[in-house]
């Protein structure tokens, strides 16, 4: 039997000592993710929450709507949040590496066999090779790995 990655490094780190992993979550908050003053909030949360925790660095996952009002704030007042690293969700980050491959690929003739294929229609290519249409895209370019 193959142990995955935490079950791989237990067994071969010299430190005998296991401790349980200690999961929570963040009570909701009923208000429009959209307003400033709950993006506020969540950041508040976030940093009491790693304070309990003894941590040092906070690390907050939005998607990019949110994370571009995030930064405002973080920007705007960087005493209040200079232990605050915000990241984009993983939504965003797979349509930037789609469409870093899709210019890549451009002009490569792949449009013509896609279309022939009746994997893509001719007028969503452009934006199946820039990214946005997220689905679409997946599709192709996991064809596109199997070929």
């Amino acid at each position: 039997m193959i142990p995955g990655w935490k079950g791989w490094v237990s067994l071969t780190t010299a430190c005998q000592q296991q401790t349980k992993s200690l999961f929570n979550y963040m009570p909701p908050i009923n208000a429009s993710v959209n307003e400033l003053s709950t993006v506020k909030k969540v950041l508040q949360v976030s940093q009491e929450a790693t304070q309990e925790t003894g941590q040092q660095l906070t690390f907050v996952t939005f998607d990019l709507s949110v994370a571009k009002k995030a930064y405002a704030l973080v920007w705007q007042h960087p005493e209040s949040y200079k232990n605050v690293f915000i990241h984009l969700g993983v939504f965003h980050t797979m349509m930037s590496y789609q469409g870093a491959v899709g210019k890549l690929m451009k002009g490569s003739g792949l449009e013509e066999i896609l279309i022939e294929a009746r994997l893509c229609a001719s007028g969503s290519l452009d934006r199946v090779f820039a990214g946005k249409h997220y689905n679409i895209a997946r599709r192709v370019h996991m064809h596109v790995l199997e070929a």
